[in-house]
Formats: structure tokens, sequence, C-alpha cells
């Protein structure tokens, strides 16, 4: 199964767990109908054709990038929306020329390279999940990785100017890391 289908399945369980069973007009009954708005929306951001239009680093070691995605409404091709992803690169193809181009993009040289690079999170630390933004409805979800097999010129000035597979889309386990400073 697919990063993006275990994912898109793991949006569908909550919404439909979220909404059994509470009738009322309690407090609890308008989270959860929030919750499942939220829900519907992150399905359609899964579902529906996306492009991705700025990738920024948000930390280096190890590489965790925030990717601004543009979203085609399924009801008029004209109108497009926006919504954000933020999670782990993961090392296949990462190599100095990606390196280059991440730390370009943050105006500072490349010092360090590592594309194994060892990381264990504290108990603390949420960086091992990933954050989706949508009108300002931030949503945690349990996953690594967002990008994968990258392939970067040695004139690349940001990630945007790379190669790189779809949203979700890699073959990696949580010791694949990079590391750049």
């Amino acid at each position: 199964m697919h990063s993006s289908t275990r994912l898109l399945s793991l949006a569908v369980l909550l919404c439909a767990t979220s909404i059994l069973g509470v009738q009322d007009n309690s407090g609890l009954a308008k989270v959860l109908k929030t919750i499942d708005q939220t829900c519907n929306n992150i399905h359609g951001l899964l579902t529906h054709q996306r492009k991705i239009i700025n990738i920024e680093v948000t930390k280096q070691a190890p590489v965790r990038v925030k990717v601004e995605m543009e979203l085609t409404s399924q009801y008029s091709p004209t109108l497009k929306q926006r919504f954000s992803v933020e999670g782990m690169v993961c090392h296949h193809g990462f190599d100095r020329n990606a390196a280059q181009a991440a730390c370009r993009s943050q105006k500072k040289n490349l010092q360090m390279f590592s594309n194994n690079y060892y990381w264990e999170p504290s108990p603390n630390d949420l960086h091992d999940k990933c954050y989706f933004e949508y009108n300002n409805d931030p949503l945690i979800v349990p996953c690594h990785f967002v990008l994968d097999n990258f392939n970067c010129t040695s004139d690349a000035t940001s990630l945007n100017d790379c190669t790189h597979t779809q949203l979700f889309q890699h073959h990696c386990t949580n010791d694949m890391h990079v590391g750049i400073g």
C-alpha cells in the first residue's frame, strides 16, 4: 500500500470514528463536527490534482521541508487553493547537488552532508511526524517522509529546481534521513 493511500485511509478512519454515536448538541459534538470538516478537507487535498509550488527547508539535520501545494478545484479548473505539508526528506538521490541547493535556498554555504544521517527523536520531539495545514487548520499525522529521489543539477539554487517523486511516494525506512550543515 502506498503511503498516500495509507494516509488517506487514516484520514477516513479518523473521520468515521469521530462521528459515530454523537447525536447531541454537546461541546463534543461540535468538536467532532470540526474534525469531520477537517477530514473532508484533507480527503480533497489527497485525491484531487495538485502541484508543488515551493519547497522550503525548515530543519537541516535531519533535513525537513515544508512543501506548499496548489490544488485545482474539482468544481472549477480556474479556482486554485493552497495547502502545505511538512515532513522529512528521504536519502534516495539526495546527493551533494541537492545538499548545495538546500543550503543555497537558505543563503548558506554547504559545510557538511550526510545521506545516512543517524537521528533518534526525543520523546518530546514532534519532528518525526508530518504536519498538514489547510485554511489555518493544522493536523499532525503519523508519517515520516514527504519527498524522495531528488535529482538536482550543480547550479540549482533551491530544492524547487530539482526533480523528485510525488508527495508521499517513497520506499524509505525510518533510518534513511539526510543531514546538511
